[in-house]
């Protein structure tokens, strides 16, 4: 413990070596006081404290204090090391050091001078304070004093960091945290039980108002700030025009007991110059012309706005203040927090996780400068005026004649869309000019009969906010139809979504934003599936198409995939059958709807279920692998209405069901007859997979297995349900390959019987079941499942003889 002593003391800060002597002395005139049995321990702090007066080199210090016992300081090293930035010294060392024969520790005497962690107990020797917290770790800065703390009672789904399934058992008390320290706010979120129920609780700690999180070195506190106020602080903040507009209109006490989001003069500025511009736009049928001469135009695209003349002055200067004081750290993404306007208008609040901080706006006007406390409340700088929301898009987009195009052409649910309340969305609305100056071939799919109107129509809508304030440099968004549209902000401020100049930006609705364009955003994706059959060069598949008079509904489909035959799979069909079918155009008709599927799905879609196609007819999908066992290429393509996948065989429709196709097979006769003795046909329903042993493989069983098999229906019923894997269709390409010679992947499917077979590829890429069953013809597809014959026959486990070895070095 004396070693502890010294060596804190020395490290500590306020005891130099100046001071030492008067310390030590005073020390050891203290411990003259306790019992005989610690002299020998005085006269050791005397010689340890003389030869640190002599200025020993440190290294030296645990020789000097010869074998006093002490604990272990290997824990502390680091600690004291990290006080020492100029010495390296492992003190991990010191330790070892001492004689394992040391006798152990009275403790009678710690007992007698009280806890060392004590600050009383130091003060008997004339150290002010604890000299051990320069070992604690630096306490947070939401732990100490000057921070409030906010706690909600919220429902476990409201957690927006804890994700929970199952049940938890109230007795057990079982709790999750989850804490996150941001810029300037400690949020924790536990699920616990409160009163016998599960509930959410975020708790967030934050400094206290008229206080500021302050860096000083390593350690964060919160630190008063002079505040004074909300008038002196808002022309402190080059807000003096602000501040002239509510005096004039006799509004200066409502700043106090507000947050207040603060136009700087130069905002202001803007503002009142796109008054005095807009005042003098000629009318046109009513409505705002987006086509005027270019110096106004110009005008206009600096003012990024449309202000209705019609509201009140008091009113757009109240539409900044909200009757509670709330930091930028309190607002979450599209909150509605109502204002102090006479009409109740809200201002939306848009938080974007960029990086190093949050980009927060308020109706899109960027926050530049936060959480500056006056006596009575907040004042946040905005770089815009921020206008009253009092109508939806879909509202103000209608009553503007100079959407009047893009409006009509928009199918009901998009119109209804955009005139719901409950939406958040971004419209980037094209104006007459654009649909003015369309070219010919853009103009008929836009307004021709197929589904290329709408998909285009609806690239231009996204499904959340997305203010011009927060583009910096370039940044991908995804439109409504699930395109990435790149926005794009260039060296003089302006911004472009696909090289396509916004106009006019940040026109807030109550569900959203609208941002004016004067071009049609076109998509890659907006081709038709005519095009992207001819781009994909499938002659053959198309030729059937164009035979059956179907490019005029395929090319108008809405919501759908297309299973394109590739190349090779066309070829592979005998010239003679596809003469067949181009010759009863019912039946060609069937087969090419055959290969449409009535949803859209994509490349990420997971998918195991029976799906009928737009013939009627069922296939067994298993998406994004295979649809009915044909093998689906990863190179989707998205078109007007849909997606277009390639798969690698011509989708042909099974009129029969499993047995019925095994009744005609000769090679399997003898497995239909033990299915037939049991009566397997009213036993199964639904969607199965049969792995069917050819009669060769029964011939090659050992005349006492057959016997078993044949002779005991009990252990006929276990070996015929181990061939059949219910509710459920397996194709060979769902067998896992092998990519190294050392390590066999394998898929477990579970039998009819409860047992499991395991499929997969040997090194030749011949699929296998349980290792030593080939599979001699995959993938023969029925209306109710899938067969594949096998070459040998599965035995359950009842007939299995003990395995001599299951390795196998080489498996063809």
């Amino acid at each position: 413990m004396i070693k502890l002593v010294l060596l804190t003391l020395l490290v500590g800060e306020g005891l130099s070596f100046s001071n030492w002597r008067t310390w030590v002395d005073d020390f050891q005139g203290r411990l003259e006081d306790f019992e005989d049995e610690f002299d020998d321990i005085q006269q050791q702090i005397a010689r340890s404290s003389q030869h640190l007066l002599n200025s020993k080199p440190f290294s030296a210090l645990p020789d000097m204090l010869g074998d006093v016992n002490m604990p272990d300081f290997s824990s502390i090293g680091p600690a004291i090391s990290s006080k020492l930035p100029d010495i390296n010294y492992d003190f991990s060392s010191i330790s070892p050091i001492i004689p394992s024969s040391m006798p152990a520790i009275d403790y009678s005497f710690w007992r007698k001078m009280g806890d060392p962690m004590d600050p009383g107990f130091w003060r008997k020797f004339g150290v002010p304070g604890n000299p051990f917290n320069g070992f604690k770790a630096a306490r947070p800065w939401w732990e100490g004093e000057n921070v409030c703390v906010d706690k909600q009672i919220l429902e476990p789904e409201n957690l927006k960091g804890i994700s929970m399934t199952g049940s938890l058992d109230a007795s057990s008390m079982v709790k999750m945290y989850k804490c996150e320290a941001t810029e300037n706010v400690y949020t924790c979120e536990q699920l616990a039980y409160i009163d016998g129920q599960r509930k959410g609780v975020k708790t967030t700690f934050s400094c206290c108002h008229g206080f500021k999180l302050v860096a000083e070195g390593y350690m964060k506190q919160c630190k008063e700030v002079d505040i004074r106020p909300t008038e002196e602080t808002i022309a402190d903040l080059e807000g003096t025009d602000f501040l002239s507009l509510f005096s004039e209109e006799n509004l200066l006490e409502y700043l106090s007991n507000s947050t207040v989001f603060m136009p700087d003069n130069d905002a202001i500025q803007t503002f009142m110059k796109g008054l005095s511009a807009l005042s003098s736009v000629p009318a046109e049928n009513g409505g705002i012309s987006y086509t005027v001469d270019e110096g106004l135009l110009r005008r206009k695209r600096q003012i990024d706005l449309i202000v209705d003349q019609a509201v009140a002055t008091k009113d757009i200067l109240l539409n900044h203040l909200v009757p509670e004081v709330l930091n930028v750290q309190d607002f979450s993404d599209n909150d509605l927090i109502p204002s102090k306007s006479s009409d109740g208008a809200t201002i939306r609040m848009s938080v974007y996780p960029t990086r190093p901080v949050k980009t927060v706006l308020a109706n899109c006007a960027l926050i530049t400068s936060k959480n500056h406390h006056t006596t009575t409340g907040v004042v946040h700088v905005v770089d815009k005026v921020i206008q009253p929301a009092k109508q939806t898009v879909g509202e103000i987009l209608t009553e503007d004649v100079q959407f009047k195009t893009f409006m009509s052409s928009l199918d009901e649910d998009d119109s209804n869309m955009l005139s719901d309340s409950k939406q958040t969305l971004t419209v980037f609305a094209p104006s007459e000019k654009a649909f003015q100056e369309l070219e010919a071939a853009t103009s008929a799919k836009l307004f021709g009969s197929g589904s290329c109107g709408n998909h285009i129509l609806r690239s231009h809508i996204l499904s959340e906010i997305v203010c011009s304030g927060v583009i910096m440099g370039r940044v991908q968004v995804t439109n409504y139809m699930g395109d990435k549209l790149s926005l794009r902000r260039s060296d003089d401020g302006s911004i472009f979504v696909n090289d396509i100049k916004l106009v006019l930006r940040d026109m807030v609705a109550t569900n959203g934003v609208i941002h004016v364009i004067d071009s049609i955003i076109v998509p890659t994706s907006s081709k038709t599936v005519e095009e992207e059959v001819k781009a994909r060069n499938a002659k053959e598949f198309s030729e059937l198409i164009q035979e059956s008079n179907l490019w005029e509904r395929l090319n108008g489909l809405e919501n759908f995939t297309l299973l394109l035959p590739s190349r090779q799979a066309m070829r592979e069909i005998a010239p003679e059958m596809l003469q067949v079918l181009k010759q009863d155009s019912k039946q060609l008709e069937q087969l090419v709807l055959h290969h449409v599927l009535p949803s859209k799905h994509r490349a990420c879609s997971r998918t195991e279920k029976v799906i009928k196609s737009l013939a009627g007819k069922p296939h067994h999908s298993n998406f994004p692998h295979s649809v009915s066992c044909a093998r689906i290429e990863p190179n989707e393509a998205r078109v007007c209405g849909g997606n277009v996948f390639t798969v690698d065989r011509l989708l042909l429709h099974s009129m029969t069901k499993m047995l019925d196709t095994l009744e005609k097979s000769e090679e399997h006769s003898t497995f239909f007859k033990l299915l037939t003795d049991l009566n397997i046909r009213e036993r199964i329903s639904g969607v199965h997979t049969i792995f069917a042993p050819t009669n060769r493989a029964f011939q090659q069983l050992q005349a006492e297995t057959q016997h078993k098999i044949f002779g005991d229906k009990e252990m006929m019923k276990k070996v015929v349900e181990n061939h059949i894997i219910p509710d459920t269709a397996v194709c060979c390409s769902s067998a896992p390959r092998n990519m190294f010679a050392f390590k066999q992947f394998a898929r477990g499917e579970r039998t009819l019987g409860g047992q499991t077979l395991f499929l997969r590829r040997s090194h030749t890429g011949n699929v296998l079941v349980n290792s030593h069953a080939s599979v001699e013809s995959c993938d023969t597809v029925a209306e109710d499942g899938i067969i594949h014959s096998i070459d040998s026959v599965l035995m359950p486990r009842e007939l299995k003889a003990p395995p001599m070895s299951n390795f196998q070095f080489w498996e063809f």
